[in-house]
């Protein structure tokens, strides 16, 4: 997980950088939302990781950063799917 976050971030940030000044007004806040869920989910990894490592883990603990995990998740996915309406709707 942690590697694929590391991939969407450098993926994020590639984008960001080939639009420039250059992208929609749109565009600035779906980028602002899906960077903010990628500091989120960011967090949540790395607090999860620390509690898997914690002897022994705290099983709740452990549960709550995977359900915030999922949450990040679906949030991007829905800033990504409400981006932009398809040009023939």
């Amino acid at each position: 997980m942690k590697r694929s976050l590391e991939r969407m971030t450098q993926h994020h940030q590639g984008q960001m950088a080939m639009m420039g000044d250059r992208h929609a007004p749109w565009m600035t806040e779906v980028m602002r939302q899906h960077e903010a869920h990628l500091t989120t989910l960011g967090k949540r990894l790395a607090a999860l990781e620390v509690e898997l490592n914690a002897s022994p883990p705290n099983s709740k603990l452990v549960a709550g950063h995977a359900r915030e995990i999922l949450k990040a998740c679906a949030g991007m996915s829905a800033v990504n799917g409400d981006a932009m309406p398809h040009p023939k709707k």
